[in-house]
């Protein structure tokens, strides 16, 4: 039974296996005695155990071809195969990680060749650009340097021209037309052209009493001559800021019929409510059209009641006039960018 086996196994280890199980399978059949298919090999009779020697029993041949006999058989054939082909397998991966190293190393090589090359043909075209650079940069400034030798000689020569006593005036007196100090310049004279204020309103504008105390300050004076200019006669054509709805939105309108004032004194205005203001105003209409569609038609026009009409200054100059008293924390009513719709602030 254990020759049927060994050689069973080593017929099948001759038909499929690589050059090295060959070798295997040859052992194996004259082990057993039996010829591998194929081969005229004559038959060998298994030598017959004998009894161990105790004298000699680790170098005796035949005790080892005993110990083969009992232990080789076809699961240890099956794996002795099975691991050559493993290494076989594993030196083939070996030898393929290997070049394609080597590959990627002479790869690696030729790239910094045609770097190493590449930059110094990079360098060279800098070595040329900063020259070129240098030269026009040096062109450069010696234009300058001309240019500005031209002015000093121009200056020299125009200095060279100007009379000896008007040299003297500049410096000693001070020359109105050429001087450079501030105080020395002939300043133009504001022609600010403020309207006249009548007896009561110069008392009401007044800042100081009798003494020569100050009674009111800059702000109450601000706001004293808004309301002097608040309720005044309005001519055709005048500007205005109109609220003419029930929100808190104003235009910028302008006035198409003409309204006069009441003769009510600005004292008792100032000193009324702002109810009794409303009262006394809501009766009195001005006849106005927006700004951007005035063509002077009466027809056209929308009356408001005086209270929600504030005038707006008839010029530059009153314009200034009143600038000049806007001060950081005055109510202001400011214009929406690109629109006649106005809003309420403070400066």
């Amino acid at each position: 039974a254990a020759a049927a086996r060994g050689a069973a196994a080593a017929g099948k280890a001759g038909s499929d296996s690589v050059n090295g199980d060959a070798s295997v399978a040859s052992g194996l059949s004259g082990l057993l005695g039996v010829g591998a298919p194929g081969n005229s090999t004559t038959p060998v009779s298994a030598p017959p155990p004998k009894a161990k020697k105790a004298s000699n029993a680790n170098n005796d041949p035949e005790e080892e071809e005993r110990l083969k006999y009992e232990t080789m058989n076809g699961r240890l054939a099956k794996k002795i195969r099975h691991d050559m082909e493993m290494g076989r397998d594993f030196c083939n991966n070996l030898a393929t990680v290997l070049e394609s190293v080597l590959i990627e190393i002479d790869g690696l090589a030729k790239k910094e060749d045609a770097a190493m090359t590449l930059s110094s043909q990079q360098s060279a075209e800098a070595v040329a650009k900063l020259e070129v650079l240098q030269k026009a940069k040096a062109e450069a400034e010696a234009a300058k340097a001309a240019a500005a030798k031209a002015r000093v000689a121009t200056m020299a020569g125009a200095k060279a021209n100007v009379p000896e006593d008007l040299h003297a005036e500049t410096v000693a007196k001070g020359n109105p037309n050429g001087s450079t100090l501030r105080k020395q310049r002939r300043r133009r004279k504001d022609k600010t052209k403020t309207a006249k204020l009548s007896p009561e309103d110069e008392a009401l504008m007044n800042p100081f009493d009798a003494s020569g105390k100050r009674k009111l300050t800059k702000k109450e004076i601000s706001y004293r001559s808004f309301e002097i200019t608040r309720f005044r006669s309005l001519v055709a054509g005048d500007y205005v800021a109109a609220r003419v709805a029930s929100h808190e939105l104003w235009i910028l309108a302008r006035v198409v019929k003409k309204w006069d004032a009441l003769s009510t004194s600005h004292t008792e205005l100032m000193n009324m409510t702002e109810s009794k203001r409303e009262s006394l105003f809501s009766n009195q209409l001005v006849y106005i059209q927006d700004s951007e569609e005035y063509d002077g038609d009466i027809r056209k026009a929308k009356p408001v009641a005086r209270h929600l009409v504030l005038p707006l200054p008839r010029s530059f100059d009153e314009a200034e006039d009143w600038c000049t008293r806007c001060r950081k924390g005055t109510r202001i009513y400011a214009m929406y960018p690109n629109t006649t719709s106005l809003y309420c602030a403070t400066a």
